[in-house]
This record gives structure tokens, C-alpha cells and sequence, in this order.
């Protein structure tokens, strides 16, 4: 997800938990972050180990308390899959509302497992694969791009969406393609 972040832009960082991927990995990539989670003993644990000049820690529940703004980046990290198809279609409005122009969303999720069941009770919504999930995120987004990892214990999928170019495309301002011809002209 870091090759997404805008250097120096502003992020949104949803259910961001205890705040240690905030800290960690997007600080130092940050001017600002807003990182939100319904858990009060996280938000108040984030706080307490993970704070920094650039981070505002907030409790909100964003089904019906979205932070206000406009964010370079909006990372949605091992949560999707706690909210319905409906809670998801709302928030997903509300992610629409707060990218800025060249905003990108970004995250992961895990697959279901095979038998169809669920990694976690409190789980709403896991995904079959990453074609159900690119169905799912490209009525909002105009590009999608979805990786996924498979391990024996865990299946991921990560994901990336926006209205412009992502980090993996040719036009991507931060990366380079070479062909196999212009490499062996070097």
C-alpha cells in the first residue's frame, strides 16, 4: 500500500485499530492523517503508543460518522469485511465524497475460506475471490487493480481504486516501465 501514498499528502485511514500501521507505516509518508476507529480502547491505546505531531486519532463509528475533508489517500486495511454489503455501499459513497481529485483508495481484505464459512463471527462480508471483489469496488472507481497472496493459512486480497492512475499503470508518476528490448539496448 505505501507505493499509493502521495508523499507529504493528507490520509484517511479507516478502522485503523491500534494505531500501529498508522505510526509505522504512514507517518513518515504523511502531512497529515486522520485515522478513525470505532473501538474506544484502541483509539485510546493508539494514543497513548502511536501518537505523533501528524496523526488525529478519532472514534467514529463511519457508517454513520465519516471524517469530514478531502485525503490524497484513503487506506482501508482488514476491515471491509466487518460491514454488510449495504454499510460498505454507504461508506463507499462517503470514500467517493472525501478522495481528492487524484485520491486513491487503497487495502486488503482475506477470501473466504473454501468452505464457505467465515474467518471471524464478527465478520459481514468476506469475499469469494478477486473478481467479487473487483465487482464490488468498480461501480465507484473507474480503475481497479486487486493482487492477491495465498498462503496455507491465509488467503489476501489487495486492493487499489481510483478515478486516475494507480501505482501499477504506465502513466504512474512515481514508476518507470522498460521493456525487455530497451534493457537490452543498454
Amino acid at each position: 500500500g505505501v507505493a499509493a501514498l502521495k508523499r507529504g499528502g493528507n490520509f484517511l485511514e479507516l478502522c485503523s485499530g491500534d494505531g500501529f500501521n498508522t505510526f509505522h507505516y504512514y507517518r513518515p509518508f504523511a502531512n497529515k492523517i486522520v485515522a478513525v476507529d470505532f473501538d474506544e480502547t484502541a483509539i485510546a491505546h493508539a494514543k497513548r503508543y502511536n501518537a505523533a505531531e501528524n496523526i488525529n486519532f478519532l472514534q467514529r463509528d463511519i457508517r454513520d460518522a465519516f471524517p469530514q475533508g478531502q485525503f490524497d489517500n484513503i487506506m482501508w486495511d482488514a476491515a471491509i469485511e466487518h460491514f454488510t454489503e449495504e454499510e460498505i455501499a454507504t461508506i463507499m459513497a462517503n470514500i467517493k465524497n472525501a478522495l481528492a481529485p487524484k485520491g486513491i483508495l487503497s487495502g486488503y481484505t482475506l477470501v473466504e475460506p473454501p468452505d464457505g464459512g467465515k474467518h471471524l463471527h464478527q465478520h459481514e462480508r468476506e469475499f469469494h475471490s478477486m473478481q467479487d471483489l473487483a465487482n464490488f469496488l468498480e461501480p465507484y472507481f473507474t480503475e481497479v487493480r486487486i493482487f492477491e497472496t495465498v498462503h496455507p493459512q491465509r488467503h489476501n486480497l489487495y486492493f487499489y481504486a481510483a478515478d486516475n492512475a494507480l501505482p501499477f499503470d504506465n502513466d504512474w508518476a512515481h514508476g518507470m516501465r522498460i521493456s525487455k528490448s530497451e534493457r537490452d539496448e543498454k
